[in-house]
């Protein structure tokens, strides 16, 4: 029974490093810096005698973004290019495939589609060999040079065991292998390629929406088996390791899909895991979110801050918490494709309109929909949970931000692009 409080990377860990809700921290869709004026987490485990270390194969949490705030050391660790993923590559050179597919996925499928790339990529200006040579490589797949090349995961555990953690030390890592592209080792693969479906998912045939669904269960088998690794070697350094989820994905439930509209519960319900020497085995049904992480942290290190969290080892049995969904990234790819699929400016608009969920003890959860529809699952232990709600998110300070302020450096407009943000 754990939320996130958002439902994509960004806005989730902006909550894990302060301890508030992204519209306070100001981690939204058109602001991506981590800039509060207070001292993040682990700026304040730095000060308390902590050495913080950092791994991300995220391009969102990175430096770029101000993640980096109080660590030692942060690296962002990219993953393996020239992939058959199908969104890695990226050359001023090579014809823009991943921009087509985004722009004609809803008129064109499969083979009409690709002799339709073709002739735009020949009719362009970029290098047509090369450019022909990638396009096939996506369309009918193919092996990385070694057959080994994931998100990142491998990289992080190759550092990791070159490392010793000696004394008081915090280590934060984001692995991305359940996240699209899904780029896992061959040997994982039960599907060879497939084509990222387009929004709406009834817009996609089902044999995609079936491999895309294959790969990502397969991308999940090989995280599991990769994080095993990894855990183990921590434990033998750290006394506490928690695992989380900071969303979950969509996989054609609700007519979408990947994480980008809403705040259904498939994308904001996620897992927690605490392990450490005084944490009994077993699964707690007690009502906790993102924030109890932050809260837990600081208790475990001793440190009095802010946090709107609870330790998760001593939670109360009575909390609520929001869940905040901010509109579309900016600037998105998917704003264009909408506007080619024939939908209407006020159609567009709905999807950028700020929305609410709430979760309450005794596993109840509402949220309202792009549809101005108010859903809710188990029973509420408050008479009007939307209007306690509303209550909640009215009280807090929130940051705003002017979408198109955000300057993006092209080398990670690049790597967002392979991530299907923008």
């Amino acid at each position: 029974n754990a939320w996130s409080t958002s439902h994509w990377t960004v806005p989730a860990h902006g909550s894990l490093f302060t301890g508030k809700y992204p519209s306070e921290a100001g981690t939204l869709s058109g602001h991506r810096t981590l800039d509060v004026n207070e001292n993040v987490l682990s700026e304040l485990l730095e000060s308390n005698n902590y050495t913080a270390n950092g791994y991300s194969c995220n391009v969102n949490i990175s430096k770029n973004y101000r993640f980096d705030r109080g660590f030692s050391r942060f690296e962002l660790l990219g993953h393996q290019k020239d992939t058959t993923s199908g969104r890695i590559y990226h050359s001023e050179n090579i014809y823009n495939w991943n921009e087509f597919m985004h722009e004609f996925s809803h008129s064109e499928y499969g083979n009409k589609r690709y002799v339709r790339a073709i002739r735009e990529c020949v009719n362009s200006d970029c290098d047509t060999l090369k450019s022909l040579f990638y396009g096939a490589k996506l369309k009918f797949g193919g092996s990385s040079k070694n057959g080994s090349a994931d998100m990142g995961s491998k990289n992080i555990l190759r550092k990791i065991n070159k490392r010793t953690f000696v004394g008081n030390n915090f280590l934060f890592l984001n692995l991305m292998e359940a996240h699209s592209p899904y780029q896992i080792p061959d040997e994982y693969k039960d599907v060879e390629s497939y084509e990222t479906p387009s929004h709406p998912v009834n817009k996609v045939t089902s044999e995609d929406l079936t491999a895309v669904k294959t790969r990502y269960y397969n991308s999940v088998e090989y995280l599991s088996d990769i994080y095993k690794k990894i855990f183990e070697r921590l434990s033998e350094d750290f006394d506490y390791i928690i695992t989380v989820s900071d969303h979950g994905e969509l996989l054609g439930e609700h007519g979408f899909y990947e994480h980008a509209f809403g705040l259904f519960p498939e994308l904001t319900n996620i897992p927690i895991h605490v392990s450490g020497p005084d944490v009994e085995s077993g699964t707690d049904s007690q009502l906790a979110s993102l924030l109890d992480v932050h809260q837990t942290i600081l208790d475990l290190a001793g440190i009095d801050s802010f946090s709107r969290g609870e330790n998760l080892l001593e939670k109360s049995g009575d909390s609520e918490y929001l869940v905040e969904y901010h509109g579309l990234t900016y600037p998105s790819k998917k704003i264009k494709q909408m506007q080619n699929w024939g939908m209407s400016e006020e159609e567009i608009d709905r999807y950028m309109q700020p929305l609410n969920g709430i979760c309450i003890s005794e596993g109840y959860y509402g949220y309202e929909t792009l549809q101005e529809a108010f859903i809710k699952t188990g029973n509420a232990t408050v008479k009007n949970p939307r209007d306690r709600m509303q209550e909640l998110s009215a009280s807090l300070d929130k940051k705003t931000s002017d979408q198109k302020s955000e300057d993006i450096p092209e080398s990670i407009e690049s790597r967002l692009d392979d991530l299907g943000y923008i």
